[in-house]
């Protein structure tokens, strides 16, 4: 079944999350739920004395962002008793698996020193609470305000060096904008080096799923009529443009971008009084709750300024040594003699002349001697990213014969 559909039915949305455990086969199918679809691992019901409060622990959890942590979520039965809904009011993520020992002092939840954070009143969707929960769950004990404020500084080539550091930067980013917090993201860099993969990855880790929660738009072209219709039928889903910078060349678009955009703005009101607009039945004005995120070649100085200003930027711009390390880093994550995640994110998802997914050995080869070729021809490949690495990767797997597979791979980076 579809998750949104099972979620709608397992779910009563109210001044926060609520789940009805009225019916036992619900109440079992929402735990599930959470258990298996955000890899939370299983569930414990831990009552709190005297009181119709529950702690929901989960763990240990295989999340990527949660890797062997407890989650504990704080129900209140007491909000409605008619109705018996019982609401996730607050959560904590810990590595110590807790049994006992939990205590509630006015609205604070606490075991052992360590606080429940509350989950805000404006968090309705179910995946955006949980969301929520995994995003910040990563970094429980730091505050989410400066956690938001120490990477958007942290973009700073000048402040951060190292480019696999960066990437982590994006992805975090990418986590903090899927619950709401930030209203858009501009990622500039290099193509073939995992900017899509990484942005993609972590919006599944947390939960969120493609054409319901997010869109992606690759290569996207669209008229200006056909932009304010996009964001008009989608005002809650966070917009992924990728490599669709041509929606950037319109005054039109871009003032509906900055209406988006603007945080400080109470309401997010995009208006387009166009006689098109009208004839297509929509409304000339609405309010946009969603996010987006900009995925694009170009350079930061090329996005609009008032863009920028309403964004937080990563920028991946890269040195040819800054992609070595990055192209290293990538291989060096593929724990398989074959690893067709970490093919994804080199973008080498398809499979060589012999029907298999090019080995780790050989990228690790093709890289070595993409390096040897840099310094001899300084420059060369002037295509440097992790689509000649697979070219190149794939020669050496597929020709037997050494010396003769290295003599191809240098002639295609003479060329590249």
């Amino acid at each position: 079944m579809n998750i949104s559909r099972l979620t709608h039915k397992l779910i009563t949305i109210s001044e926060a999350i609520a789940i009805n455990y009225t019916s036992n086969n619900k109440y079992q199918s929402f735990i599930s739920l959470i258990s298996n679809k955000y890899k939370l691992g299983p569930n414990k019901e831990i009552k709190l004395r005297g009181a119709e409060h529950y702690i929901m622990k989960y763990g240990p959890s295989t999340n990527k962002f949660l890797k062997d942590k407890y989650v504990y979520l704080f129900l209140d039965f007491s909000k409605n008793k008619n109705e018996k809904f019982g609401y996730i009011e607050s959560f904590a993520v810990s590595d110590k698996n807790y049994t006992s020992g939990f205590s509630k002092n006015g609205s604070v939840v606490s075991v052992d020193g360590l606080n429940f954070k509350p989950i805000p009143e404006d968090f309705k969707k179910f995946n955006d609470v949980m969301s929520l929960i995994i995003g910040a769950g990563a970094d429980f004990d730091n505050d989410q305000t400066k956690i938001t404020s120490s990477l958007i500084q942290g973009t700073d080539n000048n402040y951060i060096v190292d480019i696999n550091r960066r990437f982590e930067i994006m992805a975090k980013l990418v986590r903090i904008i899927s619950l709401k917090d930030l209203p858009g993201m501009i990622i500039v860099g290099e193509g073939g080096l995992g900017k899509t993969y990484t942005v993609l990855e972590t919006l599944t880790n947390v939960g969120m799923l493609e054409d319901e929660d997010y869109l992606h738009l690759q290569g996207a072209k669209l008229t200006t009529v056909g932009f304010y219709q996009l964001l008009y039928e989608n005002p809650d889903k966070l917009i992924i443009f990728d490599d669709s910078d041509s929606v950037l060349n319109d005054a039109d678009r871009i003032n509906m971008l900055k209406a988006a955009l603007d945080s400080g703005a109470k309401d997010r009101k995009i208006t387009y009084l166009s006689p098109a607009v009208v004839n297509l039945g929509l409304e000339t004005s609405f309010i946009f709750k969603g996010q987006i995120i900009f995925i694009s070649n170009y350079a930061l100085k090329d996005f609009d300024q008032p863009l920028i200003s309403r964004s937080v930027s990563v920028d991946l711009s890269m040195t040819r040594q800054e992609v070595f390390e990055r192209m290293q880093n990538i291989i060096n994550k593929m724990t398989s003699h074959v690893d067709k995640q970490a093919q994804r994110e080199a973008g080498n998802e398809d499979e060589d002349t012999t029907g298999k997914v090019i080995s780790k050995e050989a990228q690790q080869r093709s890289l070595d001697l993409i390096q040897d070729f840099d310094k001899k021809y300084p420059g060369k490949p002037k295509d440097l990213n992790m689509r000649t690495l697979g070219k190149i990767a794939k020669v050496l797997q597929s020709e037997k014969d050494e010396k003769e597979g290295e003599e191809i791979a240098h002639y295609l980076l003479s060329i590249g």
